[in-house]
């Protein structure tokens, strides 16, 4: 079984004054500094992945008590924002694919 997330770091920040990433600009040295708060974490930063995983990783622990199988595969086989793993009967892989949806 695979699953796969989709868009996973497109979400606001919950809070109103955090920051996910900062960073000052200016155009020519004599400019005044603009300060830049990102509300959404930016694709291409080194974090991206880290942020992702642990983003994943999280939610698996805050749900693990309504979702036991789901949280337990989040943990142990997810990478990225790919899952890959399985189940010893159709029953148990009926269960675990619903908690994902």
């Amino acid at each position: 079984m695979s699953a796969k997330c989709t868009e996973p770091l497109n979400s606001s920040n919950p809070t109103e004054s955090g920051d996910l990433h900062r960073f000052v600009w200016r155009s020519n040295p004599g400019d005044i500094l603009q300060d830049y708060r990102m509300s959404r974490v930016t694709f291409g930063i080194s974090a991206s992945c880290f942020a992702a995983n642990m983003a994943v990783k999280q939610n698996a622990l805050d749900l693990a008590h309504k979702y036991p199988l789901a949280a337990e595969a989040v943990m142990k086989s997810f990478y990225v924002y790919d899952c890959l793993t399985g189940a010893d009967d159709i029953n148990t892989a009926t269960i675990l694919l619903t908690s994902f949806i």
